[in-house]
């Protein structure tokens, strides 16, 4: 009978960012030629972007709230994030657009033209902007 060694586990490193994660090191290096581990978290690089992950469940909250359905292929292909019948939504956290269209809307010139609108009852409503 011969000694049989145990299967040993792929090499286990600390990461080289500095994080202080110990574990597998990723087959594909950055840019710098660094080899982060698998489940380094703190490393900005490897926890990436949040941004996807938020705009999916706002488009998700949206589409809820008016009954209609978020398209699969939001912003990729279909150019529109939420769709209800003939209404196409975009939905946008931008700062600076939406800062201006907050400070757009509740101008005193604004909201005027809205109440003056909205004070016609048994009229569909519609407020365009055009320039």
């Amino acid at each position: 009978m011969t000694d049989q060694l145990p299967l040993q586990g792929p090499l286990k490193v600390i990461c080289p960012c500095g994080c202080g994660v110990f574990g597998t090191p990723k087959l594909k290096a950055w840019g710098d030629g660094l080899h982060h581990v698998k489940g380094c978290g703190p490393c900005k690089r490897c926890s990436g972007s949040r941004a996807k992950k938020n705009a999916y469940v706002r488009e998700r909250k949206i589409a809820k709230a008016i009954s209609g359905e978020r398209d699969a292929m939001s912003g990729a292909l279909s150019g529109r994030d939420v769709h209800m019948g003939l209404w196409s939504i975009e939905e946008t956290a931008e700062e600076a657009l939406v800062r201006g269209l907050r400070r757009w809307w509740t101008s005193k010139q604004i909201r005027t033209k809205v109440a003056r609108l909205m004070a016609r009852h048994g009229e569909a409503h519609g407020f365009v902007a055009s320039s």
